[in-house]
């Protein structure tokens, strides 16, 4: 039941004072104006993501968004029939264990997903006058595919270090479905946004799979529990480009490296 300011007393939200633990941004710097930030920020979001509405000809409160934009070492899971085919280019001078680049939208658009370790950034923010609630954020519309044919593994670096620090929320595939878990001591639902204060929360997805018992080669997206003054709705949103479904590898999926112009088994340069 909500009492008169629009509060629910089973979902208390903290007030915004001066004692409240900074938010943590990634992609403003600090002492940006929120007016120039928005101006700028808009324009780059809806050039690269696609929110996907419970009612799509209709307003949200909530503006979600995305990015799902690769990196300079990301892996992809693909039928190995489709090996040769990926479109691949060398690379000599960037991140220095890179050693190639690979269209990822092409592995996606032939049936191919991306695999471990990716990062993914959901930016909330609010869409009028009124301060949004965000009470969870889950993982939704979980499907568990079965590919016709073995998979294998394409890496664009050689093999480093180990799993990254979370700063928001990690994907945990060890359950079926898999769950978000909240990994950021300073991240607490509920949580407020506004259309002037938005936030940028990182889903992190690093659960190596140890064998086929926590493989997964799965589609999922990404969704938000919100209210604004009413009673609490969904927003679904996935990926643009390479999307936030992702492959957990199975130990029986071979490792590829691009080296000297073709794919190697070992990660070693000549």
């Amino acid at each position: 039941m909500e009492t008169q300011d629009g509060s629910n007393p089973e979902h208390p939200v903290k007030p915004a004072t001066a004692a409240e633990p900074k938010k943590r941004w990634w992609v403003i710097a600090a002492g940006a104006v929120a007016a120039a930030f928005l101006a700028a920020f808009g324009a780059w979001l809806f050039s690269r993501v696609s929110p996907i509405l419970d009612g799509p000809f209709e307003e949200s409160a909530l503006e979600a968004y995305v990015d799902d934009s690769g990196s300079e070492c990301d892996t992809y899971a693909l039928p190995a029939s489709l090996l040769d085919d990926v479109p691949v280019v060398e690379v000599h001078d960037g991140f220095p264990a890179q050693l190639a680049e690979v269209d990822g939208e092409w592995v996606v658009e032939h049936g191919g997903l991306p695999a471990t370790t990716r990062r993914l950034e959901l930016t909330l923010h609010g869409n009028g006058d009124e301060t949004v609630v965000i009470h969870s954020i889950d993982v939704v519309d979980f499907e568990l595919l079965t590919p016709d044919e073995d998979l294998v593994i394409v890496n664009e670096c050689l093999p480093i270090g180990g799993e990254m620090d979370v700063s928001s929320l990690g994907a945990n595939f060890a359950t079926r479905p898999p769950v978000l878990e909240l990994t950021d001591p300073e991240l607490q639902f509920p949580y407020q946004v506004a259309k002037d204060d938005p936030e940028v929360f990182d889903i992190s997805i690093n659960k190596a799979g140890e064998g086929d018992e926590q493989a997964c080669f799965c589609r999922w997206n990404v969704g938000i529990t919100w209210s604004a003054g009413a009673d609490p709705q969904q927003l679904v949103v996935k990926g643009d480009s390479i999307g936030v479904a992702t492959a957990i590898p199975s130990s029986e999926w071979q490792d590829h490296w691009f080296i000297d112009g073709e794919w190697s088994t070992q990660p070693t340069l000549p």
